[in-house]
């Protein structure tokens, strides 16, 4: 009986957890500011994939790889957040971006070339970090350099 009441017990944990979508994040709000030759990239697409996959979940031995995701305002600021909730879990990040120049062929408005240098496009090789802390986070400023010009890296500063 024992072990069919703790059989019964686990069937509907994992039950609830597919009804509910898995453990919860927690996440904490961050805005983050980027800057390509100190000039903001409104419209400009940001992705921000997590360093670790083990990120902070109300289930402390899950591992849950997040994406955050972000358009970025006129004024350069993007509030990413993850899928379905706002903010990010605590972590850090590799913030990589696309921003494609909106261009009209044939009467249609198509995504034109990306203005980001190739270097900031994928997670892989772009050297931008962003770290989200559990406590109150301050603005996270990404400024981006042309790696061809002569400033050959990429700075980010904690407001």
């Amino acid at each position: 009986m024992g072990a069919s009441l703790a059989l019964l017990a686990v069937g509907l944990v994992v039950w609830h957890l597919a009804q509910t979508g898995g453990p919860a994040l927690v996440t904490h709000p961050v805005q983050i500011k980027v800057l390509l030759r100190d000039q903001p990239l409104p419209g400009a697409h940001l992705t921000l994939t997590p360093v670790v996959a083990s990120l902070d979940t109300n289930a402390s031995d899950t591992a849950i790889e997040v994406i955050g995701r972000g358009q970025i305002a006129s004024n350069g600021i993007s509030s990413p957040s993850a899928t379905g909730h706002a903010g990010l879990p605590a972590g850090e990040y590799i913030a990589s971006l696309t921003w494609c120049k909106v261009e009209v062929k044939e009467g249609e408005t198509v995504a034109g070339p990306d203005l980001v240098p190739q270097l900031f496009r994928n997670p892989s090789t772009s050297p931008l970090r962003v770290k989200v802390a559990p406590e109150n986070n301050s603005l996270v400023t990404l400024a981006l350099h042309d790696p061809k010009l002569r400033t050959r890296r990429a700075r980010y500063d904690h407001e």
